[in-house]
């Protein structure tokens, strides 16, 4: 859905992107409940022939097709190419007649096979998807990896340069560097493909000659530094990647934390990896409904259209159009209700009951999402008593809906489905919660739009953004959420909830107290004012809270704002550098490369002599911290360097908060081997600091990025 938004927006700002992915023939999986609760997978086939595709042809009318090496055989690819606006995505297929009934398969699921199913859909991806746009004539200046699965495009891309047009490796290798952009999008180390050193070899034992390094200088490149075993995906990407970044600000910490081993000589807030937020389509995922309710009939909803405050009338025509949604979505879940009770064999007398509680003017609470543990899809059935007296106010009904489909091989995240599933069976919850199966784009859709309000409850710093409660808001359906993922740079104290922030470590407390705040917040704020009504049995506050929620929200959490963040922060300038280092035969390049290996190679040569601080112990605002350090510089020069005194309060042995790094001078040589620095720094707050003094790599010059390793500590 992301991936789809992202290009949706491209499209929309006229930007001139091409987009590549995989064909899955069999997608995700249908999910079906047993008769036991289990989650039930079913494949699906995607036909090409009933979907917006075309097949991408070559000469003639025959497929345009691929051919990749692998043990043994070769594999062959052919793509379909859908138009999404302006922009043309392809997708890599390897159903053809001529492979193997095996690699025929390799793009058959999405997370289908083993470990060496998914190395071999990279494979296709990063290798294959380099060379469809070679053979399209498609020569982007900068390249988008998503993840770490579509690293292997930076080799692909370095053999084509090494081969192709006479570069040597570190040429290849600055120039891939200088246009490509790594995104990732987990938080957790689960998430980031690895592969054995066993597995690799099958693969790419003939890397030395089509990447034009020896085994183990080609293993290093998907390895932290000094670190052996596995090699990993999102590794590989940083090797490549002149700007990284997390899809959250939370998300960017957790992720300066988790990638830091690239970078052992930085400070953890110092790892580069940078944050620009996840946003919607909002065209694509706003009800029309809600669009007219904002003025907007014809043409596309822009972001700016949500920015005006609404109208008294306008507020009444909000509430009428979400009574309108809400009754869309109660014939949505009428339907799969019904559909799933005849499909299972189940009891009708039970589906009765639950369909008499599809209560209109009910409060609606909405949870959907992939089933993974981190999400605590049962971390409202903490205290089932006290969740059941909240439901069974006659007075105040409240109603909550379930979907969501586990990970086929997530044990756990099936079990998670199945608990869900059996309370919505049990006596106290029969009608008042619900669980529809097969969680799909359309019931999203319903959902987000239809609901009240829209339940987020993931373990703290484990949710890397977040966008279904972003398409929420844009229909005015407010957000309940842990403050994680995206939540805390929208959350403004009027325009939903948030709860958690609990330092507890146990997880069993920690579930605990966000289970308690999760009832007292429902209890004391959310249905007291949902039920609230004036005079006139207008909800007015929580149309107020709703307005809120639409004028704050969807202005900056969308796509539109999201790919402009990647063109001004990344694109542009990735896009400039092409043409910068192919410009005079490449003699940029070629002065880069060999600027780079001389520091590389002289950095290892300095040693700090001496260094000498002024007192740090108790300083009050205003007093002088004097700095003198000899370093002997090897063959390096003065310029080659930055030599700093970084003072903070310690946080942890990789963390100083409050951090200052203060530059400090070269001031003279008295010696050959010796050169001094010297720096004051006048103190900007009182207290005890901790320091450190460092020489780094002078990583301000133009493509010196590269050198970020380069850090030598007293």
């Amino acid at each position: 859905m992301l991936a789809g938004d992202h290009l949706k927006s491209a499209s929309d700002l006229h930007l001139p992107l091409v987009a590549v992915g995989l064909f899955y023939r069999m997608g995700y999986t249908s999910q079906r409940i047993g008769p036991a609760g289990e989650q039930l997978a079913h494949d699906i086939e995607n036909d090409p022939r009933f979907l917006p595709l075309e097949l991408v042809k070559g000469e003639g009318s025959n497929a345009l097709t691929i051919e990749l090496p692998l043990p043994g055989r070769q594999l062959t690819i052919q793509a379909w190419r859908a138009r999404v606006g302006r922009v043309h995505l392809y997708l890599l297929d390897s159903n053809r007649p001529e492979n193997r009934p095996e690699d025929r398969d390799i793009t058959r699921n999405l997370y289908g096979g083993n470990e060496e199913t998914r190395l071999l859909q990279e494979i296709v991806l990063g290798r294959g998807g380099k060379q469809l746009l070679k053979r399209l004539g498609i020569r982007p200046s900068v390249f988008h990896m998503n993840e770490g699965h579509a690293a292997f495009l930076t080799l692909e891309r370095v053999g084509q340069l090494a081969h192709e047009e006479g570069l040597t490796f570190d040429e290849a290798r600055e120039f891939v560097r200088a246009t490509t952009i790594f995104t990732t999008h987990t938080p957790v180390p689960a998430g980031h493909d690895r592969f054995s050193e066993d597995l690799m070899r099958r693969y790419f034992s003939d890397a030395a000659n089509w990447v034009g390094v020896p085994w183990e200088r080609f293993m290093a490149l998907g390895q932290a530094n000094d670190e052996r075993g596995a090699f990993n995906m999102t590794y590989l990407a940083l090797n490549f990647a002149s700007f990284a970044n997390g899809v959250s600000e939370m998300h960017g910490v957790a992720s300066r934390k988790l990638l830091r081993p690239m970078w052992p000589g930085l400070l953890e807030s110092e790892v580069p990896i940078a944050a620009i937020v996840n946003g919607v389509h909002l065209s694509s995922w706003t009800s029309r409904e809600i669009a007219r309710t904002l003025g907007v009939s014809e043409r596309p909803i822009e972001p700016e259209d949500f920015a005006h405050a609404l109208t008294n009338r306008q507020l009444l025509a909000l509430r009428a159009t979400k009574r309108e949604l809400r009754r869309h979505l109660m014939g949505e879940m009428r339907s799969r209700l019904s559909r799933s009770f005849v499909v299972r064999g189940d009891s009708p007398a039970l589906l009765a009951k639950l369909l008499d509680g599809l209560e209109e003017d009910a409060l609606w609470i909405g949870f959907a999402r992939r089933f993974a543990p981190y999400k605590r899809a049962t971390l409202l059935f903490q205290d089932p008593a006290r969740l059941a007296r909240l439901l069974s106010d006659p007075a105040r009904p409240v109603r909550i809906v379930f979907a969501g489909k586990a990970h086929p091989s997530d044990g756990h995240g099936k079990d998670l489905v199945k608990h869900v599933f059996e309370l919505t069976r049990q006596p106290d919850f029969q009608g008042k919660v619900f669980f529809l199966e097969d969680y799909d784009v359309n019931l999203a859709r319903a959902l987000v739009q239809g609901v009240d309000v829209w339940l987020n409850t993931p373990i703290r710093w484990l949710e890397a953004s977040g966008t279904s409660g972003m398409k929420a808001a844009a229909n005015g359906t407010l957000n309940l959420s842990i403050g994680d993922g995206w939540w805390p740079e929208a959350f403004d104290g009027e325009n939903g909830w948030q709860i958690g922030g609990s330092e507890y470590k146990e997880q069993a407390l920690l579930d605990q107290f966000d289970a308690s705040q999760l009832y007292s917040t429902f209890e004391e704020e959310v249905i007291p004012l949902y039920f609230e009504r004036d005079s006139e049995g207008v909800p007015t506050r929580w149309l107020e809270r709703m307005q809120r929620c639409l004028a704050s929200v969807p202005l900056r959490f969308n796509t539109d704002r999201m790919v402009r963040d990647y063109y001004d922060k990344a694109y542009a300038g990735l896009s400039a550098a092409f043409g910068e280092l192919l410009r005079n035969k490449r003699a940029k390049l070629k002065l880069l490369v060999q600027e780079n290996q001389r520091i590389r190679k002289g950095f290892g040569e300095i040693h700090i002599l001496s260094a000498h601080v002024g007192e740090l112990s108790s300083l009050h605002v205003g007093d002088p911290v004097e700095v003198r350090v000899e370093v002997n510089l090897g063959t390096l020069k003065p310029d080659d360097v930055r030599v700093e005194l970084v003072l903070g309060h310690a946080a942890g042995e990789l963390e100083l908060t409050g951090r200052v790094a203060v530059p400090l001078a070269f001031v003279q040589t008295p010696s050959t081997n010796v050169h001094v620095f010297e720096g004051v720094r006048a103190m900007d707050r009182s207290g005890s600091f901790s320091y450190g003094i460092r020489v780094r790599a002078a990583t301000e010059r133009e493509y010196a990025g590269s050198l970020r390793d380069l850090v030598l500590w007293a």
